[in-house]
C-alpha cells in the first residue's frame, strides 16, 4: 500500500463547524493521561477469543465431516461473528483517542512500526511454512517457469487475504484513508458514504453487481466501522448518557434476536449456493455486530481471567494463532492418515463440538504461551508490537483493579491515577 506523507494537523481548537466538519485541536496533540476503557478491553478480549474459536470451529467441522453450510455448523459460528466488526469499532475508538495525543503523521508512523512490521514478520513466516509444505508435495517441480510464478503469486494472495492475516492490510488502508480525509473526519456525510459502501457489499450478495467476495477481500467494506469508532470517541459523553438509559438486558435480548435473523440469512444464502454465506458483511450480521458490541459496552466488570493481560497479549494472539492452528491441523491430518477415527458416539455434531472446544483450548493456550514468551525476549518483543526494551514481565498497567466507575456513568470508563501516558510502554495491538 503506498503511504503518502500526511501533513501535520494545525487546526484551531474549535470543535465542529456548521457543516459538521471537525479539526483536531492543536492543544490536544500532546500527551494526556491515558484512559482505562473497560469496555474496550472487554471487547478486544472477547473478540480475539471469538476469532480463534471461529477458526477452530471451521477446522473441527471439516474433521468431523459436518458440512460448513449445515444448520448445526452455522449455529456454531453465528454467535461469534460480531468479532471482526467489533475490532474495527474499537480500533476506531482508540484511533480517535490516539489522535488527541499525536499528529496524524506521528500516529501513522507509529502504526507502521507497531502493527505493520510485526504483521510482516508473522505473515512471512506463515508463507514460508506453506511454501515448504507445497514444495515437499512437488507443487513447484513441474510445469513452466511462468506457471510456477503464477502459482507463487496465488499462494501469496491466499496467505494474506484468505487467512486471518487479511485484517491488518484492510485496517491500514482504512486508517490511511481516514487520515487522508481527516479534515472531514467528523462530517456525517462522510459517514453516510462509508456506510453505503458497507451496505453495498451486503446487498451485492443478492444483487451480484460484481462477483461475490468474502469479507476478507472487501477492502472498503469496514472503513465505516473504523470511522464510527472515531466518531463515537469524539462524542463519548453523549454516547455514555444514551447508553446509561438502555438496560443491558434489552441490548442482549436484541442482539439475540438479530443474531437469529443473521443465522437464517446465512442459511438462506447457503441453500442458494453462496460460498460466502457466513460473511461478516451480511447486512443482518452488520446489525448484529453493532448491537452485540453495544451490549458488551454495558459490562461492568472485566470479562477476562485475572491472570491474563489483555492489552499486552491480544495482538500477539492474533498474529500467532494461525501458525499454531496450522501446526495442529498438520498433526491431526497425520493422525487421520494413519487411520485414527475422528468420531464421538457416531454423532458429527457432538464430534464437532468436542473437537472445537479442544482445538480452542490448544490454539488459544498455545498462542498465549508463545506471545508471553516473545514478550520476555528483548530481541523479539517487536514482533508482536512491543517496544524494543529490556525484557520484563508481560504486563502493562491495565490491572483489573484499576478500573473505577464514575457515579454518573457506572458502566463505562474511568481515568486511572496510576496509568501513564501511552509513550511506548504498552505493546501495540490492532486496537491501539
Amino acid at each position: 500500500m503506498p503511504i503518502a506523507a500526511v501533513c501535520v494537523e494545525t487546526a484551531s481548537s474549535q470543535a465542529e463547524s456548521a457543516t459538521g466538519t471537525s479539526r483536531l485541536p492543536a492543544s490536544s496533540l500532546r500527551a494526556q493521561p491515558a484512559e482505562n476503557y473497560l469496555f474496550a478491553d472487554n471487547i478486544r478480549f472477547l473478540s480475539i477469543a471469538a476469532i480463534v474459536l471461529l477458526h477452530c470451529v471451521q477446522v473441527s467441522c471439516a474433521l468431523a465431516g459436518l458440512p460448513s453450510g449445515s444448520l448445526p455448523a452455522l449455529c456454531f459460528l453465528q454467535p461469534f461473528k460480531f468479532a471482526t466488526i467489533g475490532f474495527f469499532l474499537i480500533s476506531g475508538f482508540l484511533m480517535g483517542h490516539g489522535l488527541r495525543k499525536r499528529t496524524p503523521r506521528e500516529y501513522l508512523r507509529r502504526r507502521l512500526q507497531r502493527v505493520c512490521a510485526p504483521w510482516l514478520f508473522w505473515v512471512s513466516l506463515y508463507c514460508a511454512m506453506i511454501f515448504v509444505q507445497l514444495s515437499g508435495q512437488g507443487q513447484f517441480h513441474s510445469g513452466s517457469l511462468r506457471s510456477n510464478i503464477f502459482q507463487v503469486i496465488s499462494v501469496l494472495y491466499s496467505c494474506v487475504f484468505q487467512t486471518p492475516y487479511w485484517f491488518v492490510p484492510n485496517l491500514m488502508i482504512a486508517v490511511f484513508l481516514l487520515l487522508h480525509w481527516r479534515r472531514h473526519l467528523l462530517d456525517l456525510r462522510l459517514g453516510c458514504v462509508l456506510m453505503g459502501l458497507s451496505l453495498f457489499y451486503g446487498l451485492n450478495m443478492y444483487a451480484h453487481w460484481f462477483p461475490n467476495e468474502d469479507h476478507t477481500e472487501a477492502m472498503f467494506g469496514f472503513i465505516f466501522y473504523l470511522w464510527l469508532g472515531v466518531w463515537a470517541e469524539r462524542h463519548f459523553a453523549t454516547l455514555q448518557t444514551v447508553m446509561a438509559r438502555i438496560p443491558a438486558t434489552v441490548l442482549f435480548c436484541l442482539a439475540g434476536l438479530i443474531g437469529l435473523v443473521a443465522l437464517f440469512e446465512s442459511r438462506g444464502l447457503s441453500n442458494a449456493g453462496d460460498p460466502y454465506a457466513m460473511s461478516s458483511l451480511r447486512i443482518s450480521n452488520q446489525a448484529y455486530s453493532m448491537v452485540a458490541v453495544l451490549a458488551l459496552f454495558k459490562l461492568r466488570k472485566p470479562a477476562w481471567p485475572k491472570a491474563l493481560n489483555v492489552r499486552a497479549t491480544t495482538f500477539g494472539i492474533y498474529l500467532t494463532h494461525t501458525i499454531v492452528l496450522i501446526l495442529l491441523m498438520s498433526a491431526a491430518a497425520q493422525m487421520v492418515s494413519r487411520g485414527v477415527a475422528v468420531s464421538i458416539a457416531g454423532s458429527k455434531v457432538l464430534t464437532a463440538t468436542v473437537l472445537s472446544l479442544a482445538c480452542f483450548l490448544l490454539v488459544y493456550g498455545g498462542s498465549l504461551a508463545l506471545t508471553e514468551g516473545v514478550l520476555r525476549s528483548p530481541r523479539l518483543r517487536w514482533t508482536i508490537g512491543a517496544p524494543r526494551a529490556a525484557a520484563r514481565r508481560a504486563e502493562v498497567p491495565d490491572s483489573r483493579d484499576s478500573y473505577r466507575f464514575p457515579a454518573q456513568f457506572p458502566n463505562f470508563s474511568s481515568r486511572s491515577a496510576n496509568q501513564q501516558p501511552d509513550s511506548g510502554a504498552s505493546p501495540s495491538s490492532p486496537l491501539q
